[in-house]
């Protein structure tokens, strides 16, 4: 049995601004939810996430968090 677990931001998008702001990933289907779904974040959590982080000790928040900035940094940017 696998069990993930996801935050919910205090403050609303767009509230703080900068680059180390988080990014959301919403469906924007507006007949759901007006937009604001997150089925595409919760794909995203169990496939592409998982698969990363699948079997980390859940005390090591620091390797959890750079396997996924490494994930996200190479999708994102090419150098």
């Amino acid at each position: 049995m696998r069990a993930v677990r996801a935050v919910v931001p205090l403050c609303h998008p767009g509230a703080s601004t900068g680059e180390r702001e988080a990014l959301e990933l919403r469906d924007g289907d507006a007949k759901r939810y007006n937009g604001k779904g997150v089925t595409r974040a919760v794909e995203n959590v169990n496939g592409a996430i998982a698969s990363r982080i699948e079997g980390f000790d859940a005390l090591e928040q620091r390797r959890i968090d750079a396997t996924l900035i490494d994930h996200y940094l190479k999708r994102h940017w090419t150098f």
